[in-house]
């Protein structure tokens, strides 16, 4: 299976077409309320986008106080 970083240093193993958007509500409600983008791998994406299916992806849930939201 497949899993990303987050920028805590923790990782989490995602199933095969899993947004960023679901991602954000896997962790909480109020960072699924406040994510308007996401950073994969240092680009910046839709959070509807399905996560890529690689090994360690880096993913950071970007919010209003994120300077590349």
């Amino acid at each position: 299976m497949p899993s990303v970083c987050l920028p805590d240093g923790s990782s989490r193993v995602i199933s095969p077409g899993l947004t960023a958007r679901e991602l954000a509500e896997s962790i909480g409600r109020k960072l699924a309320q406040a994510a308007i983008a996401a950073g994969v791998d240092g680009e910046v994406r839709d959070l509807s986008a399905p996560l890529p299916e690689a090994e360690n992806t880096k993913v950071k849930l970007l919010t209003d106080r994120d300077p590349e939201a």
